[in-house]
């Protein structure tokens, strides 16, 4: 039965709360009417203040409340009442008495619980003294029902049988009757307990049952009270099964069972089945002794599992264990036997099972932590092979046998695999003083062990360490000796096993000593090398000896010829032939090695004899052969040129083997001193004049540049330097430049003389359509002016319909305005030339702001853009042309147009146009906001101009230039520049404006070249008026143009690209320079010197053979030279006459040839050509002639003194340029000129120019 107990507790400190709760049972009947009341109060009177705390119940709502009663005495204080409606509530009754101040001996609060229908279900008590007090009660279906007679029976069900307990009861007031109470099973059996009290009552001897049922019966013996039932309840426990069923193999025959029993009745038995399929089985045991808890079941089948289940049976009711299962033990195997391979063992034992599955063989490397396994190995098996295992490795060994998910216990043992084999062990002794050591790459565990000694018995082992298997197998030794014999071991280790040791025995590398180098003389050579061996026992020198170069033998074998000591790097090997092919090495020792070096190949010098002729060929390896004068026949032929390439030949005795050595490098010797060089290009059989000698002919050494392909770029230079860089950058040679003296040619020359002498048309050329500017007028009256390029306009001086708006702020004091839809204003200009696409711009000066009309803007009728244009309310300028909306017109061409602004779209906001302005953006535009005399100042109509003049070209450097113009009014208008260099302009960055004339010195900008250019930049000048528009600022204009240079003798090269053999530029650039350029036969360098002809004088004694033939010459020599320009429309050409006055007075004059140029210029151009070509003809005035010397040699291109043409020379201190030179047959043949400078013969030349008919 449910049972509810309440517990009163008294709290410490004199406080005490009564709290209790009643669960209400459901109701009678709903028609029947009930009142349920709860009252309270005390037993006895008492000072201790109470509150009590109840629950109101309002039909389906229960809600606190609470009363405090300050009376002292006795009585009952307080009661609800409560009518249920149904049986829907359960109300729980909470009453507590609580606040007591303080405790009485003997007070006892109470209260009570009545039903109109039962009476008072229960009274609950508390003592204040003694702090606690607790009572219980009971009830059915229904309320209890305490009066006397029987209480109905009720039945407790339980699913399974029960393990009965005890009757556990609570009484009040059986002093005052009985109380007796039947239990009964389902069975039938019963067990009854008279006159029963508070307390417990054995049932565990009623028989197992699924229920019980409980009878009650109360009798009194007092009418005025009944004992009172307060709460009855039957416990126990469902019957439990065993648990713990544990199977255990004993043997291959027999199993131990154990379990454990859950229940404690002295009686039942317990029942053991058997199967092997997983089924109940078989009853194979029945145990009447209930505590036995243990069976050993014997006669079964080896290797075979068996299925258990143990039954506990009490009152014909029982219970089971779970099924458990286990097999019988396998017999293990024994005699365990074995074998190794590489990285195998192999196991056998003996079967002594008959019904296994099979067997397992285990294994373990790590101690046993591990295993690996076979897998299932067949039943029967004997033997089985582990495989893949690790070299040197210790394996524990487990085999067993299985059988029905069992294994016999383990056969043991161990084994350790064989170490790993050394293979292809080898040492390489490619690297000084260490081996590197590789085998083959075995082991997959363990180290590889390795040792090194120097082999002799009994010399100790050096430890190189441990490589481990999981590396390249390898290893160096260094630091040891050179060829020296070692003695190297190798074996594999692991913890478990050491291999054995594999030995081999290498030599280290003795180091090839370094390649002799060798300093030769005539009969001997020095060698040094290099000793790159730290032990070498010797050092021997083995020479091999040959032939001469130019006989060109076989080599002999090579032969000890000194034995040196240990770290001796040098020798001499003497006793040597001259001019002899040998080849030297050197070879170290050590008892076990050599090492020879690479061999040298020497040839010895020889001694140039300091009489006579000699000969050398020296070929591309540098090798010389000799050609003494013995083998000369006669003289050798010599023919030096100068800026040319010299030829010589030389007849000798027969030798085809210097056919070998054609093209070589040659050198000749005359008296021990070389005189030429340059090889030979051809061995002619029997060219000799005598008929009989062989003969060699050859070009000198400048003909090395007459091969090969070169541009080369010079843009403007000294030609001097251009010639120095050339030889330097392009050739084997080296070049070496006499700088010619610098010398004033001309000065304040009249280049240019415009329009006077050189039309503006020939100055500057026709404009283009694009040009901004224009050529007025023709002949000496032709004036330059600039065009219009900005057309500023008021915007009030527009046509159309449009507004005015009125402003000081404004140019003019108004402005256009633009706010009405279909207003309109247009504005025509001029223009004189084409403006290139994308180069028409449109400035604006307007006030507009946010809400400003949309405005369409075109040219022509051509939309330019449409857009609404804000300054924020103030009046400034606006690029059109610079915004998102502009549309390029492309093109603009010369003649009238109109700009056209009209409203678009109309907005609140007024527009307001000052002025427009249609520019050519290829000028530069400033525009200043501010009003002059109330009218805007810019932008200005003409912006600069810049006009380049033609090219004047002269043969010399210009060193200075003055450029003077004539201007209509130069302080505002005009920018002069100059430049000779065809790239620079001076003054830099047009820094001289408002000028009418400029002088540039050239010299001190360092600027060279020989053309000169002058150009002007153009714009206006004047100050505005008031007009609308201002006018009154006018185009500068230029009516003259003087350009004037002084010269200097520098020869420069301008922009010129030249193309050819490295001889054909070089010449070419020494001729533009007025330089000539001679070899300078040195024994040991190749150089070209270069000079001005007749600037290098030559100091040489000389023996003159015969009689010196001088000539006084006027070969080509004219006094007088006139040069004629081109025709005009009359039939009149221009003249110039160059003379030379003083020549004249000496010589009468003498005219050269006349020179027509038609397509010269100006006479500045013709005077520039007269003077020049005079100053040639005046230069061929000298004197000429031959001499003839003894054997020595001499270079064309040098000037020398020569006495006997002085006498006939009207110069002072003459000296003469040797033109040509022969040598041959012993003697010298030389012919001379004397040249006199192009640049002194300038400076004393005056021309005439005057007008002529004459025809071509």
């Amino acid at each position: 039965m449910p049972t509810v107990s309440h517990t009163f507790d008294k709290n410490s400190g004199a406080r005490t709360q009564l709290t209790t709760a009643i669960e209400l049972a459901r109701d009678y009947p709903s028609s029947d009417s009930r009142t349920v009341s709860v009252e309270w109060g005390r037993t006895a009177a008492s000072n201790a203040e109470v509150c009590i705390d109840y629950a109101e119940i309002d039909q389906q709502t229960i809600s606190a409340s609470n009363e405090c009663t300050i009376s002292q005495d006795a009585g009952t204080y307080g009661s609800v009442s409560y009518d249920p409606v149904n049986d829907d509530l359960t109300p729980l009754l909470e009453l507590g008495a609580g606040n007591i101040s303080e405790e009485s001996n003997g007070t006892t609060l109470y209260g009570s619980f009545v039903d109109s229908k039962v009476g008072t279900l229960w009274t609950g008590y508390i003592d204040t003294d003694n702090g606690t007090a607790s009572t219980t009660y009971d009830y059915r279906q229904h309320y209890p029902f305490f009066s006397s007679g029987s209480w109905d029976s009720a039945t407790h069900s339980w699913s399974e049988p029960v393990l009965y307990d005890s009757l556990d009861v609570a009484t009040s007031n059986d002093a005052d009757g009985t109380i007796d109470i039947t239990v009964s099973n389902e069975a039938g059996d019963s067990v009854t307990f008279s006159d029963v009290s508070t307390g417990s009552h054995d049932l565990s001897g009623l028989a197992l049952s699924g229920s019980v049922s409980i009878d009650v019966s109360i009798s009194t013996t007092d009418t005025s009270t009944t004992p009172r039932l307060d709460s009855v309840s039957v416990t126990g426990e469902p019957f439990p099964a065993p648990t713990n069923l544990v199977p255990t193999a004993a043997s291959a025959t027999s199993m131990d069972l154990s379990w454990t029993r859950q229940d404690s009745l002295a009686r039942g038995s317990w029942e053991i089945y058997r199967s092997t399929d997983g089924s109940l089985g078989s009853l194979v045991a029945t145990i009447s002794d209930e505590t036995v808890t243990s069976y050993t079941d014997s006669g079964l089948t080896e290797s075979t599992r068996y299925y258990y289940t143990v039954r506990r049976v009490v009152d014909g009711e029982s219970q089971s264990t779970d099924q458990v299962s286990e097999a019988t033990v396998v017999p293990s195997p024994t005699n365990i036997t074995g074998s190794l391979g590489t990285r195998e063992i192999t196991v056998g034992w003996d079967d002594n099972a008959t019904n296994e599955d099979g067997y397992r063989v285990r294994w373990s490397d790590d101690g046993g932590a591990t295993w690996s396994s076979s897998g299932d190995l067949a039943a029967n098996e004997t033997g089985y092979t582990i495989s893949s295992l690790l070299d040197g490795t210790r394996y524990d060994l487990e085999i067993v046998a299985f059988g029905d998910g069992r294994e016999s216990d383990p056969l043991t043992g161990f084994a350790t695999t064989p170490s790993a084999a050394v293979t292809d062990f080898a040492a390489d002794a490619s690297v000084e003083d260490e081996f590197t050591l590789t085998w083959g790459d075995t082991a997959n565990a363990g180290v590889w062990h390795i040792q090194h000694r120097v082999t002799a018995s009994g010399n100790p082992w050096t430890d190189d360490g441990m490589v481990s298997h999981d590396v390249t197998p390898a290893l160096t030794i260094a630091n040891l000796l050179d060829g020296e014999e070692y003695d190297i071991r190798i074996r594999h280790e692991t913890p478990d096993r050491e291999g054995s040791w594999t030995t081999i025995s290498p030599v280290t590398l003795l180091p090839t000593p370094g390649k002799p180098s060798a300093d030769t003389r005539p009969t001997a050579f020095d060698i040094t090398f290099a000793d790159l061996i730290d032990n070498e026992d010797a050092v021997d020198v083995e020479l091999a000896t040959g032939t001469t170069p130019l006989e060109d033998g076989p080599m002999g074998s090579f032969e000890v010829v000194k034995t040196l000591a240990p770290n001796d790097t040098d020798a001499t090997v003497d006793g040597l032939d001259q001019n002899t092919r040998h080849k030297v090495r050197v070879v170290a020792k050590t008892e076990h090695s050599t090492a020879t070096s690479e061999a040298t190949a020497v040839t010895t010098d020889f001694e140039i004899p300091s009489e006579g002729w000699f000969a050398t060929f020296t070929d591309d390896q540098g090798e010389i052969a000799r050609l003494d004068g013995s083998r000369i026949e006669g003289w050798p032929m010599i023919q030096p040129e100068s800026s040319a390439v010299g030829e010589w030949r030389i007849d000798i005795r027969p030798d085809r083997r210097l056919r070998e050595w054609e093209l070589t490098e040659t050198r000749i010797y005359l008296g021990g001193s070389v005189v030429f060089r340059g090889p030979f290009h051809t061995y002619r059989l029997n060219g000799g004049d005598n008929g009989v000698s062989d003969r060699l002919v050859g070009f000198d050494v400048v003909d090395k540049l007459r091969h090969g392909g070169v541009v080369y770029d010079v843009s403007s230079e000294r030609g001097g330097v251009a010639w120095a860089d050339f030889i330097n950058t392009h050739t084997p040679f080296a070049a070496n430049v006499t700088t010619p003296t610098e010398t004033t040619v001309d000065e304040d020359f009249l280049a240019q003389d415009s329009p006077a002498d050189l039309s503006f048309a020939d100055l500057f050329g026709d404009p283009s359509n694009t040009d901004p500017w224009k050529r007025v007028g023709s002949g000496s009256s032709a004036t330059i002016v600039p065009l219009q390029r900005s057309f500023l306009m008021e915007g009030e001086s527009a046509s159309g319909s449009y507004g005015t708006f009125f402003s000081s702020d404004f140019s003019g004091g108004e402005a256009a305005n633009l706010d009405t839809a279909g207003q309109a204003a247009e504005w025509p200009f001029e223009l004189d030339y084409d403006i290139p696409d994308g180069e028409f711009g449109l400035f604006l000066h307007i006030q507009g702001t946010n809400g400003s009309s949309q405005v369409k803007w075109s040219l022509d009728g051509t939309e330019l853009a449409d857009l609404s244009i804000s300054t924020n309310g103030t009046i400034d300028w606006v690029s059109l042309h610079t915004s998102g909306a502009w549309i390029d017109p492309g093109q603009v061409d010369a003649g009238s147009h109109t700009l056209r602004a009209e409203v678009s779209s109309e907005f609140s906001e007024n527009f307001n146009i000052d002025a427009v302005d249609p520019v050519d953006l290829r000028a530069n535009h400033t525009l200043p906001n501010t009003l002059t005399n109330g009218r805007l100042d810019a932008p200005v109509d003409y912006p600069g101009v810049t006009i380049e003049g033609s090219e004047f070209d002269t043969t010399f450097n210009i060193a200075a230039a003055t450029l003077d113009v004539t201007v209509d009014d130069p302080s505002g208008a005009a920018t002069l520049q100059v430049r000779n260099d065809g790239t620079n302009w001076f003054p830099a960055n047009g820094s001289e404006t408002d000028t009418s004339g400029v002088t540039v010195d050239f010299a001190a900008q360092d600027s060279l070249g020989s053309n000169i250019e002058g150009r002007i930049t153009l714009d206006g000048y004047g100050e505005r008026d008031d007009a609308i528009p201002r006018t009154g600022f006018q185009p500068s204009e230029l009516s003259n143009w003087e350009l004037r240079i002084d010269t200097n003798s520098i020869r420069v090269i301008d922009d010129e690209t030249f193309v050819g053999s490295p001889f054909e530029i070089a010449d070419a650039i020494a001729e533009d320079s007025g330089l000539v350029f001679v070899p300078d036969y040195a024994e040991d360098s190749l150089v070209l010197n270069a000079f001005a002809p007749g600037e290098v004088v030559k100091d040489v004694d000389w023996t003159v053979v015969g009689q010196p033939e001088p000539v006084d010459t006027d070969e080509g020599f004219a006094n007088s030279v006139t040069v004629f320009g081109p025709e005009d429309e009359n039939d009149n050409r221009p003249e110039v006459e160059a003379v030379s006055q003083t020549s004249i007075d000496e010589r009468g004059k003498i005219e050269a040839e006349a020179e027509f140029r038609p397509d010269a210029k100006s006479n500045a151009e013709l005077e520039s050509i007269a003077r020049t070509e005079l100053a040639k003809a005046l230069a061929k005035s000298t004197v000429t002639g031959q001499l003839e010397i003894e054997a020595q040699i001499l270079q064309p291109g040098y000037a020398y003194k020569v006495d006997a043409f002085e006498a006939i020379d009207e110069r002072s201190d003459p000296a003469y340029t040797l033109h040509d030179a022969r040598f041959e047959w012993g003697t010298m043949n030389l012919d001379f000129e004397g040249k006199d400078s192009l640049a002194r013969a300038l400076r004393g030349i005056e021309t005439i120019a005057r007008t002529t008919k004459r025809a071509l």
